[in-house]
Order: C-alpha cells, then sequence, then structure tokens
C-alpha cells in the first residue's frame, strides 16, 4: 500500500487519470435512480417471497399477557 501511495504522489498524471475514472464509475452506477432500482428490486424479492411463507395463525395471534401477568415473582 505505501509503495502505491508513493506512486501516486509522484505521478501527477497517474492520479489525474485514476481520479477521472473513479468520478466516471461514480456517475455512471452510484446515482440516486440507480439506488431507488435497487431498493425496488430488494422490495420485489421481499414481496415474492413473503407471499411464499406461510405462517402459522398461533404466531399470528399469540395471546399478549396482562401487565399483572409481565410482573416477574421475586
Amino acid at each position: 500500500m505505501t509503495r502505491h501511495l508513493r506512486t501516486l504522489l509522484e505521478n501527477p498524471s497517474l492520479r489525474q487519470r485514476l481520479t477521472r475514472h473513479g468520478l466516471a464509475t461514480i456517475r455512471e452506477r452510484h446515482t440516486c435512480a440507480h439506488r431507488v432500482d435497487e431498493l425496488l428490486e430488494i422490495h420485489a424479492s421481499l414481496v415474492a417471497e413473503r407471499r411464499h411463507i406461510v405462517v402459522p395463525a398461533t404466531r399470528l395471534f399469540r395471546r399478549r399477557p396482562a401487565a399483572a401477568e409481565q410482573v416477574a415473582v421475586g
């Protein structure tokens, strides 16, 4: 890593080329629209998965203890 950093310090044209390439990559692949597309794909896959999951009714309608039952006996 030290050698690479030294090379960059000593070579301004290499720094400029890497900078231009890096910025171009960011602009092409890391836009807000790109993130929205990724999130929509994730959402769609989760919805599709959820449609195949069967949740037992006992888990959906589990009885919650009353406040008095929640107090630990010491």
